[in-house]
């Protein structure tokens, strides 16, 4: 991996594009992308046993999923590891290219379930390496064209590669008890792919139904009564029992999990979206089913 030095000069001739308390990203004069981390989330890393430098430094292509962009050299300023530079991704984050769908596309079964295939391919490919962060889906990038959807992967520090373990987790996947069990994480604490197919499952009902999987359990407003796995398949009117059972094994553990697949599309065939306005509440809707005549 090629070690480039940060400068002053080099800050100077790039533009920040976010920021965050652990990282900020700068787009530089030639388009490349370079993130540098906090020192203080370094040092939290360090201290966590994660080192982010040695998992950058072996960063190379994984040549099976050219989804995933690969850091191109690790950053260093006043001779400390401070970040890294990657190729710019294509075309619009997951969640802005949703955003930026019409109000009809945003009820398209058909053209949800192309996206999410596009995104559940290469995570399917990519036999080495774990998303635990998959869920965030700013970390997805969009990019419609002939064939469909082409998909890339940024964030590579957040990614499982290999003998690197990932430090991070979507928050939508709920509680991180129900995470850290044998099911989704090996003997060394890394975790394993059926953590991808229940990440997939969340990120499903995330676009297709707007609906957080990771509020099964917990009590409905001013009652003693949890939200649970039946109460949301009532709610968006989804019968379809194959479907249905690979949901109920990501969320309740019983068996291991299952890719979605060509489900998706089953639903598609099977059902029209209709969405509905919430009561005084201006600009929301809730997503029903209605199956085909």
């Amino acid at each position: 991996m090629k070690k480039i030095t940060i400068t002053n000069d080099f800050f100077k001739k790039s533009r920040c594009i976010s920021s965050s308390e652990n990282s900020v990203l700068f787009q530089t004069g030639s388009g490349d992308i370079l993130k540098v981390f906090s020192p203080l989330n370094l040092s939290m890393l360090n201290s966590a046993g994660y080192n982010l430098e040695q998992k950058i430094l072996d960063a190379a292509a994984i040549h099976n999923v050219p989804e995933i962009i690969i850091p191109k050299s690790a950053a260093y300023i006043d001779g400390n590891f401070a970040g890294y530079l990657m190729d710019a991704a294509e075309g619009q984050s997951f969640v802005d290219y949703y955003d930026s769908l019409s109000f009809a596309d945003q009820q398209d079964l058909y053209k949800l379930a192309e996206v999410y295939t596009a995104v559940e391919k290469p995570v399917r490919r990519a036999s080495d390496v774990v998303f635990p962060d998959l869920c965030t889906c700013d970390n997805i990038f969009i990019h419609p064209n002939q064939d469909g959807y082409s998909v890339q992967f940024i964030d590579y520090d957040g990614l499982q590669v290999g003998k690197h373990k990932s430090f991070c987790i979507s928050s939508v996947l709920g509680d991180f008890d129900k995470i850290n069990t044998p099911k989704y994480k090996n003997p060394d604490g890394s975790f394993n792919k059926e953590l991808d197919k229940k990440s997939l499952i969340h990120l499903y009902f995330l676009t297709a139904f707007n609906v957080d999987l990771s509020k099964i359990g917990q009590f409905y407003p001013g009652s003693n009564y949890s939200v649970n796995l039946d109460d949301i398949f009532d709610s968006i009117r989804l019968d379809d029992w194959d479907f249905m059972d690979k949901v109920y094994k990501a969320i309740h553990g019983m068996g291991s999990n299952e890719y979605l697949g060509d489900d998706v599309f089953r639903i598609a065939d099977t059902y029209h979206m209709r969405s509905y306005p919430v009561p005084n509440m201006p600009g929301h809707y809730v997503k029903k089913l209605e199956r085909k005549r």
